[in-house]
């Protein structure tokens, strides 16, 4: 992400999949180091204390501050390079659940000012669930950054987009991304959202 801040003129960069795929991963010789030299001892039972014994918690703290590091530093670094820069992140809607899950803390992301703005993927189909989704979400973040709700234009009908798009203004999001940009959301969903 650096080298594309460095090298091209740009106006942002992105954090997608800036996660762990699960819970079950990653446990690799690398993260065991990095994870005993943390806790300052060696861990008898690798991987099982780490991924469901007395060090569960304490593990998956440990993989959410490695993301959180990378967010971070990538934030810290490309503003030095361009300050103009924005930087952003499409994040799991699942707060906080998706800290333990796949070690994505973007709450903290936000407040501590890492990200410009950000992208919950709220896609789901129901209109009451995207309500209190989005709602939640808002509140979490305080204005902290802007929030542009994620709407599953693949999974739901367009009429129901356009609800969401009234429901992400109603609920106080910022603004709202359609996901994803293929050939019926441009010629049939687009034309009726104006």
């Amino acid at each position: 992400m650096l080298e594309v801040v460095r090298k091209y003129d740009v106006d942002g960069v992105h954090f997608d999949y800036i996660r762990y795929p699960d819970s079950s991963v990653c446990y690799c010789d690398g993260c065991r180091e990095r994870f005993e030299a943390r806790i300052g001892r060696k861990v008898e039972d690798w991987p099982e204390d780490a991924h469901s014994g007395e060090l569960r918690d304490e593990y998956r703290q440990f993989r959410c501050d490695q993301i959180t590091r990378l967010v971070r530093s990538t934030a810290e670094e490309s503003r030095k390079i361009k300050p103009h820069v924005k930087i952003s992140a499409a994040v799991f809607s699942n707060y906080p659940s998706c800290k333990e899950g796949v070690g994505q803390d973007w709450v903290l992301w936000c407040r501590e000012g890492w990200l410009d703005f950000v992208c919950p993927m709220d896609y789901m189909e129901s209109n009451a669930a995207f309500v209190g989704t989005v709602s939640r979400q808002v509140g979490l973040v305080g204005g902290a950054v802007p929030l542009y709700a994620g709407i599953g234009a693949f999974i739901i009908p367009d009429d129901r987009v356009v609800a969401q798009v009234d429901i992400a203004r109603q609920q106080g999001a910022d603004g709202f991304i359609l996901f994803n940009m293929y050939e019926p959301l441009a010629t049939v969903t687009l034309p009726k959202l104006a």
